[in-house]
């Protein structure tokens, strides 16, 4: 049976043709996933196909439309994973937007030193690191937050980097110092 009809033969409920539908395409989606994403692939072929059954436009072209559905799964994919604006997802790289084993075991090994030298810190130098970095919080948000002046938190951000800086160099710094 051609594309076309078979595609509403699954949209008017037989099973049996989106099983065919999947079975003619469904290895050519699942690659296209599975050159860019590292986990639930399979959730993204069934999107794709859900998408598919669910669309009310006619179809001239099956396999690119389902292309074209599944390129839009992806991309949401990444805007919600990596919590990215829909202009931000086109300057990105698949790499950045889903890295492979071995950067994510390399990221997991520099999260793991960053929060081994933190915890090295007095409590409010890496409080107001993290205020600043992971919060994006400003100098004077984290004043009134800490209940401390805002110099004295440009200070703590100072003192914090740089002694940070020195201890994922491995120069231990004295953490006491003023």
């Amino acid at each position: 049976m051609p594309d076309d009809e078979l595609l509403a033969t699954w949209r008017g409920g037989d099973a049996k043709a989106g099983k065919e539908i999947q079975t003619r395409y469904g290895g050519p989606i699942r690659r296209f996933f599975a050159n860019k994403v590292t986990e639930d692939i399979e959730d993204r072929v069934q999107e794709t196909f859900l998408a598919c059954l669910q669309g009310t436009n006619p179809v001239e072209n099956l396999r690119g439309y389902l292309f074209g559905i599944a390129y839009n799964v992806v991309r949401r994919h990444f805007i919600h994973k990596n919590r990215l604006r829909e202009e931000e997802l086109d300057s990105r790289s698949v790499e950045d937007l889903a890295p492979g084993p071995s950067t994510m075991q390399r990221e997991l090994e520099q999260k793991r030193k960053l929060l081994e030298a933190l915890r090295k810190l007095p409590l409010p130098e890496v409080t107001v690191l993290e205020l600043k970095y992971w919060e994006d919080m400003s100098s004077a948000e984290i004043a009134e937050a800490l209940g401390m002046p805002a110099s004295t938190v440009r200070s703590h951000l100072k003192r914090g980097r740089d002694k940070l800086a020195r201890l994922l160099e491995h120069e231990p710094p004295d953490i006491h110092e003023d």
